[in-house]
């Protein structure tokens, strides 16, 4: 059972009977919405705020939960994108095209880097789709982290 807390009437309420009470459902729709917002443009801050009054294990059970009401089940679905997805989502397009060359003695033997001497290999590497190995570069893109 996850229990709203209504503190006009200073009670708790099961989550699944707000089916039953409109004006409370609209409340703790709203709330979702309120939450969603003020997550919104990364706003980190506020998100680890939010992170303690709406924890992941409720966010789980509603997530998992078949029998719950859609305004509410719409608040969490947007809510979990809003905290945990869209920061990363937006971290990682915006450094899709960046990288870091790091200055070493491994990096002098990178074909990408060598000038090139003759005009046969300067047109070899016009003319063809060459991919450099990724081994020599770090990236500025934050990993994901993938849990098995």
């Amino acid at each position: 059972m996850q229990a709203v807390y209504v503190p006009e009437d200073d009670r708790c309420t099961d989550i699944l009977s707000l089916v039953e009470d409109e004006d409370n459902l609209d409340f703790c729709s709203n709330t979702l919405t309120l939450y969603n917002a003020i997550c919104a443009q990364g706003n980190n801050r506020v998100a680890h705020e939010i992170c303690k009054l709406v924890d992941e294990k409720q966010l789980m059970y509603c997530v998992k939960n078949p029998y719950l009401c859609g305004p509410i089940r719409i608040g969490i679905h947007n809510l979990l994108i809003a905290l945990h997805f869209e920061p990363h989502i937006k971290a990682r397009s915006l450094t899709s095209h960046e990288f870091i060359i790091p200055l070493s003695t491994h990096l002098r033997n990178n074909l990408l880097l060598r000038s090139h001497n003759s005009v046969e290999q300067h047109n070899y590497y016009a003319t063809t789709s060459y991919i450099p190995s990724m081994e020599t570069f770090l990236a500025v893109r934050p990993k994901l982290i993938k849990e098995e």
